[in-house]
């Protein structure tokens, strides 16, 4: 019971996460394009600014709401395995009560001859047997050599120039920087694939915060003023999402539309000028906002704790470089796979079928993804004032 009311505390919290996406990338001159336009329209100068292109932070948002759900280990895996062992190859068998051991059932012994306490011993058994296979699979060959999902999100922000700024509580979260080393990302591919050569033979900065460095992830706690701040510029982004709520319940789609177009401009607006703080504040541009970025100490890092107060400057710890999994799947790892453990057996222990506990644990476990889905998609677009439409 105390399981499931943790599942359900964990996917509310990451479902209800501020985050926003930091777009460091600025317009730059386009003299060919003012020299084309120039000729239908007469009155385009020389020094026109190419907008910046919002696909790429579309893009990375997408990733984000993949990667919400992403595990350390496959429970369909899991959940195969488990079944093929114990009742392909007949494991089960080995709870019969005799001194033998058996992988089909003796033909002088019923099947419920087998002791439950055994055959909850043998399930337990199996199930963590392959269950720390597949873990020391992962981290050892999968994650790698293969796909670290975890890590390549982490560069694929830093090629797409976007850094992700993430509140799990009211004044602490974690940080992503994504600040492209080479200043700018929204061009052709060519130019991308010279930027990674250029990476390669360290030809070029570091992608880290502070210069010389390749730390791109911290966890942060942010003074009283900038959480403020925050706040203030989501207000009527929230007072709208809470009138077209309002009006999903009562009145029809096309009204809903019609309010979200009226309010287009503002919407637009709080996403300009959330972009342009929270860039300011990294860049220490603030007068009366600024951070220091520093190490945990060993009694801090142990107990997973801050002693230091945050009054007027935030600080932004340095870590193993995945913090901020805590607000993912994929990093509670434990709790999920504590659930699924108990809710496998607990089926088995009532109909002793493990087939049937697999089915089961798999539907459920399925459910729990699709109800994180809807709702951390939701929330992305809601915190990140991207249209809905635009996540896949």
């Amino acid at each position: 019971m105390f399981q499931i009311v943790e599942v359900i505390h964990l996917i509310w919290r990451q479902s209800s996460i501020d985050i926003f996406f930091i777009d460091w990338e600025r317009p730059r001159a386009c003299s060919s394009m003012a020299q084309s336009r120039s000729q239908l329209t007469s009155t385009v100068s020389d020094n026109l600014e190419q907008p910046v292109s919002i696909w790429r932070t579309y893009f990375v948002a997408n990733e984000w709401n993949e990667i919400q759900t992403t595990r350390k280990t496959s429970l369909f895996f899991q959940l195969v395995l488990t079944v093929f062992v114990l009742k392909v190859i007949g494991v089960e068998h080995w709870a019969v009560a005799d001194p033998e051991v058996h992988t089909a059932p003796p033909e002088y012994m019923e099947d419920s001859s087998a002791s439950p306490i055994c055959r909850f011993a043998v399930g337990v058994m199996t199930y963590l047997i392959i269950y720390l296979l597949q873990r020391l699979f992962m981290v050892l060959v999968y994650e790698r050599y293969i796909k670290n999902s975890i890590q390549d999100f982490v560069d694929i922000c830093s090629l797409a120039n976007i850094s992700v700024f993430i509140l799990a509580l009211e004044n602490y979260g974690f940080y992503i920087h994504g600040r492209s080393a080479h200043g700018f990302a929204d061009t052709d591919m060519q130019t991308i694939m010279r930027q990674l050569q250029r990476e390669e033979e360290d030809l070029c900065g570091h992608r880290g915060l502070l210069p010389g460095t390749d730390q791109q992830t911290f966890q942060m706690a942010i003074p009283l003023q900038l959480r403020s701040y925050y706040q203030k510029v989501m207000a009527p982004i929230n007072s709208i999402t809470l009138s077209t709520k309002r009006m999903s319940v009562a009145g029809p789609a096309a009204l809903r539309s019609k309010v979200l177009s009226a309010n287009m401009d503002r919407i637009i607006q709080a996403y300009h000028n959330m972009n342009k703080f929270l860039a300011a504040y990294l860049e220490h541009a603030l007068k009366d906002l600024d951070y220091d970025v520093r190490e945990k100490t060993f009694v801090e890092s142990l107990l997973d704790i801050e002693f230091t107060e945050i009054f007027d400057k935030g600080i932004l710890y340095t870590d193993t470089g995945h913090s901020f999994d805590n607000v993912l799947f994929y990093g509670n790892e434990f709790t999920l796979a504590t659930f699924d453990i108990f809710l496998f057996f607990f089926i088995e222990m009532l109909f002793h079928d493990f087939l049937l506990a697999a089915v089961i644990t798999a539907f459920f476990a399925k459910m729990l993804v699709i109800i994180h889905r809807v709702g951390g998609r939701h929330n992305l677009a809601r915190k990140t004032l991207i249209d809905e439409r635009f996540l896949v």
